[in-house]
Formats: structure tokens, C-alpha cells, sequence
């Protein structure tokens, strides 16, 4: 699946069936030119991924098993 977030969306959206290494996360906004731009954090299990006013969580995704392949930006 590809999960699509464009604009600043200024809340919360969770992602509860996200697939690391099948799934992808793409990102259009004006603040985004590349993975860097992101700030990914961990959190009761959970990658809490934000930018702008936007935050996504991915339920039972650890911080560290994302990587720059997941993301289309």
C-alpha cells in the first residue's frame, strides 16, 4: 500500500496496518524536499513520523525499522 499525505494537514493521522519493507508512506508538501526533512521518533512501540503540523503514527512500527526507502517524497 502506498499511504498519501499531501499538504500540512495541522493533526494526527495513525497508520494501524503499516508494512515495513511492502508499504510506503509519500509525503508531498512544500516543507518536504527529502527524507531528512522528517523527524521520526519512537513511542510506546509506535513511529511517530512529523512535519509541518502534521504527525503520523505507525501502530506496532519501531523508530528504528524505517528507513528512507519507505517514504516517496
Amino acid at each position: 500500500d502506498t499511504f498519501v499525505f499531501t499538504g500540512a494537514k495541522n493533526g494526527v493521522d495513525r497508520i494501524k496496518d503499516f508494512e515495513v519493507n511492502l508499504d510506503h508512506i509519500k509525503i508531498k508538501h512544500k516543507s518536504v524536499d527529502d527524507f531528512d526533512d522528517l523527524t521520526i521518533k519512537g513511542k510506546s512501540g509506535n513511529a511517530i513520523i512529523t512535519y509541518a503540523d502534521t504527525r503520523i503514527v505507525l501502530e506496532d512500527v519501531g523508530k528504528g525499522q524505517l528507513d528512507a526507502g519507505d517514504f516517496l517524497i
